[in-house]
């Protein structure tokens, strides 16, 4: 913090570090590997590309068990809003009116295949 109070400047560490491995967490649930976290800092930090694009270009990319975990995610919210789209009473309990609509989602999920 003392280095961003005397520069201006925010370290790397806390500018790109964090946002990429919560982008490989939430699509991945993983954080990067070294090579690709070094790999998605110079992207950003060289201005190739901005973190925005960097997620599309990290998802977009993704091979085998973080392609598998990504379309897994995908079947999982299609099927989610498959059933709350026929239901009326499902979207009844689901409204935040209810309160409960956080808790009926992960009941749903933690059905589903991982």
């Amino acid at each position: 913090m003392l280095q961003v109070w005397l520069t201006g400047h925010r370290p790397i560490l806390l500018q790109c570090k964090l946002p990429i491995n919560a982008l490989f967490n939430n699509l991945f649930n993983h954080d990067a590997d070294s090579a690709g976290l070094a790999y998605w800092i110079g992207q950003i930090e060289n201005g190739t590309f901005t973190i925005g694009q960097a997620a599309i270009a990290i998802l977009a990319g993704a091979t085998g068990p973080d392609a598998a975990c990504v379309t897994a995610k995908l079947v999982a919210a299609n099927g989610f809003t498959s059933k709350m789209a026929a239901s009326t009473s499902l979207q009844a309990a689901y409204s935040q009116a209810n309160g409960n609509a956080f808790d009926l989602a992960k009941i749903w999920l933690a059905g589903r295949p991982r």
